[in-house]
């Protein structure tokens, strides 16, 4: 790791900015790409612009927004572990883990110098900054930052650096190993491969593992670079760690290889026994062989005996989250990869991970609530019918897709049949099955209106539409639509949103013809409430932005964002939509109930004095409102913190109420009214 400057510049940040916590768990997102980890200090970071930080070994953890995409973390010798330099592509800060601020210690002269800022190496009372083909280097506590050292690469850029007791090592993306004497700041080309150095680590000045493009197994050195000889029986040549001269390790996303005789022989450690598949992305060891694996959705996993036992020190699993449904009891289900099941009883409130006993491989794909504490989930290996945290039934047919005919109550599912998908009836809750219709092509979504009508996309710009329950089907060809509908959702049999993915249509004759609404990355999660509201999802990247519309998707408004993907949605019909997420998240919006339910419901204003209120103060009202029933919903979060059914007294408690602002949303005779509130301290 790598880092300079030439002029200390006393320019603090603030860490205490505002993040953003999902509903569950209640914790910030974020993809970790870097950790460091020495006495009791483990200081990570990742997607999201945010920090993890734990002084007590990952007993428990703080989130702080840091001050961008940090690339690199070495942590302050003699600090005790309290301070840590961070490194970003321009610049280098000094967090205080005490203070909890930035410090900055590079200025634009560095910037100029070095360019882009490649690793950070910190040895004794001596931190390195390495760019392409030049070494900067600086006293801890003084910053002025001095050129020690060039060296040639052409074309090439850096990788990775690291530092062993008399050098520094730094490989480039064409093949380039070099190495800087630090007793004399001395360089010399060691290799050339020829071929990108995917990563490497030295475990002393003579032995070192490297990962190179086209080499099946890791090159091993064992003086120094002047020869190197293919480990044979290390099956991965990938992210190397080396520890001590016997100890080297392969790491990838959801296996590892262990040796612990200098790579003559490996032990195949797979993740996925321990829950964690496909979720490592970043790996380190301190100065005591202590083991870290970071990756998806700030997980954190160490290991004291080299990977044969470990712990996670973020403590929930971290899968991402495919499916969300909630019935009118408030029991409900969130599925996701590996077999992750969560359960809440509460409406959402809290969440528990259960083992309804499927196998890690058996992919769960979607969800309905049947009646009563029956839901139906379909899975790649079946139909199963899921009762008070068990799966009661079962039905061995693979099935993609659910939905369910709330005026009839039967249920339609998607199967594979021989390579095929085909739609499938139950009209007694799950338990038989009867075949109406084999699809041309795979079915990407399932949906019947409210008023029954069913329907699915096709191919290319059509869909297949059924009236009776499936028994006959037409297939409707929307001429204006050339690529294949992804998503589709109608409110009734005439208005709805169909979604090819970049694109959002409306159809308002039941998918007959479609007006092209606007275009984007990743629009799914259609929600429409009724004829003219609506609320989508889409995204760039990993990013989430929730939209919603009033006016039958003429102008839109950004409700929310996340820096993460979003998979599914669920709607409540009160006036909550949840989201399942990647890793593991849930989280929910507040819409507004009136628009989305019914928009002929008449609405009207309400006074509370005092507003501002004093904390801990009677909120009163200028009405007499006994027979009505009361909401006080947080704007911030869009959470009922507080529901009343009787407001005999003529005032409303404040106790209780964080400061900040309040809707109070009062049903008095079938009318909706509302007032804003402050609680202030």
């Amino acid at each position: 790791m790598r880092y300079f400057t030439f002029v200390f510049m006393l320019i603090s940040f603030s860490a205490f900015s505002q993040l953003q916590y999902s509903y569950y768990p209640q914790v910030p997102y974020t993809d970790l790409s870097v950790l460091a980890a020495t006495d009791n200090y483990i200081y990570a970071a990742g997607s999201c612009d945010i920090m993890m930080i734990s002084n007590n070994s990952g007993e428990s953890w703080d989130y702080i927004e840091s001050i961008g995409s940090i690339l690199d973390i070495e942590i302050v010798p003699g600090s005790n572990g309290k301070k840590a330099f961070m490194m970003l592509k321009d610049k280098i800060f000094l967090f205080d883990a005490d203070t909890r601020e930035f410090q900055k210690v590079s200025n634009d002269n560095l910037t100029l110098t070095a360019g882009y800022f490649r690793g950070l190496l910190v040895s004794d009372n001596s931190v390195f900054l390495i760019s392409n083909g030049v070494v900067h280097k600086a006293t801890v506590g003084e910053y002025t930052w001095t050129k020690i050292a060039t060296f040639e690469i052409g074309s090439d850029f850096v990788r990775y650096s690291d530092m062993s007791e008399n050098f520094i090592w730094v490989s480039t993306n064409k093949g380039k190993v070099i190495k800087m004497a630090l007793s004399d700041n001395t360089t010399a080309l060691v290799k050339d491969f020829n071929s990108n150095i995917r990563q490497f680590d030295m475990a002393n000045d003579l032995i070192g593992y490297f990962a190179v493009s086209g080499k099946s197994y890791l090159q091993k050195t064992i003086d120094g670079g002047a020869t190197f000889n293919s480990l044979t029986n290390m099956p991965e040549s990938i992210s190397p760690l080396a520890y001590g001269e016997n100890v080297i390790m392969t790491v990838n996303t959801n296996r590892m290889y262990v040796s612990m005789d200098g790579g003559n022989t490996a032990k195949y450690v797979p993740m996925n026994q321990n829950g964690y598949t496909n979720l490592v992305s970043f790996s380190t060891m301190d100065a005591n062989g202590v083991l870290y694996l970071a990756g998806k959705s700030g997980m954190v996993l160490k290991s004291e005996d080299f990977a044969e036992s470990f712990e996670n020190l973020t403590k929930y699993k971290r899968e991402n989250l495919t499916e969300i449904e909630i019935n009118t009891s408030g029991k409900g289900y969130a599925l996701g990869g590996q077999s992750t099941v969560l359960y809440t009883e509460d409406n959402g409130v809290t969440w528990e991970e259960i083992d309804i006993n499927l196998d890690e491989d058996d992919y769960m794909n979607s969800l309905v609530y049947i009646d009563g504490d029956k839901f139906l989930l379909g899975h790649s290996k079946g139909i199963s019918v899921l009762e008070n945290k068990m799966i009661v039934s079962s039905n061995p047919s693979s099935c993609d897709l659910l939905a369910k005919n709330e005026k009839e109550g039967y249920l339609l599912a998607v199967i594979q049949v021989n390579g095929q998908s085909a739609v499938s009836k139950s009209t007694d809750g799950g338990g038989t099955w009867m075949n109406l219709i084999t699809l041309p092509e795979y079915a990407s979504d399932l949906q019947i209106s409210p008023e029954g009508r069913i329907f699915i996309p096709g191919a290319a710009g059509t869909i297949i539409v059924s009236d009776d329950g499936g028994d006959t089907w037409n297939i409707v060809d929307l001429a204006n639509i050339e690529k294949r509908i992804q998503k589709i959702k109608f409110v009734n049999n005439n208005t709805g949103l169909l979604s090819t993915g970049k694109e959002l249509y409306i159809s308002k004759d039941g998918g007959k013809t479609a007006s092209f609404l606007f275009n984007n990355y990743n629009i799914s999660n259609l929600n429409v409430f009724s004829e003219k509201y609506f609320l989508v999802t889409s995204g760039s990247g990993n990013s989430t932005s929730v939209k919603v519309s009033k006016d039958q998707g003429e102008n839109w408004t950004l409700l929310e964002s996340y820096c993460f993907s979003t998979n599914n949605s669920f709607y409540d019909k009160d006036q909550t939509v949840w989201f399942a997420q990647d890793g593991g998240h849930i989280n929910k919006v507040t819409i507004d109930k009136l628009s989305a339910s019914n928009e002929t419901e008449t609405t009207s204003t309400f006074n509370t004095y005092p507003n501002p209120v004093v904390s801990g103060q009677q909120i009163k009202f200028n009405e007499d409102f006994q027979k009505s029933k009361l909401e006080i919903i947080d704007i911030t979060t869009g959470k009922i913190v507080r529901r009343l059914t009787d407001l005999s007294k003529g005032y409303i408690d404040s106790n209780g109420l964080n400061t900040g602002t309040y809707l109070i949303k009062l049903n008095q005779d079938d009318t909706l009214r509302f007032s804003k509130l402050s609680i202030v301290n």
